[in-house]
């Protein structure tokens, strides 16, 4: 079964926890003189920002009461969550259609994704 998106947010954020605490306790052993200091305060300002903004992602999932699940992009069920609760449908074909031509798949892989979409859109739109 796929997991929700607050899962995978959740999963995320305590990863990057557990990495942010490994290079704070690396940073703790080194002397400020040594060069490797600054590239670890560096790289925890970077982590820390990293983590600001997964939790501000997940309070935002949070709050907005819905489960999503984490589709491979261009299954059927991705483009059935993507059109759910939307009433311009031909919007959405069109935003799908672009995305699907710009991803970095052989054109087999682009033609299935336009069949799934296609499904999900003459479902929707008939």
């Amino acid at each position: 079964m796929p997991i929700t998106v607050l899962e995978q947010l959740n999963g995320l954020v305590t990863d990057l926890t557990e990495h942010l605490n490994l290079t704070k306790d690396e940073l703790i052993k080194c002397t400020p003189e040594e060069p490797k200091a600054k590239f670890l305060e560096k790289e925890v300002e970077r982590l820390q920002e990293r983590l600001d903004f997964l939790i501000k992602q997940r309070d935002e999932v949070q709050a907005s009461g819905k489960t999503r699940y984490v589709y491979k992009f261009g299954t059927v069920e991705d483009f059935r969550q993507g059109f759910d609760g939307v009433t311009n449908f031909d919007h959405m074909f069109v935003y799908y259609s672009k995305r699907i031509l710009e991803t970095n798949e052989t054109p087999s892989k682009k033609v299935k994704y336009m069949e799934n979409l296609m499904k999900v859109y003459e479902e929707l739109k008939g």
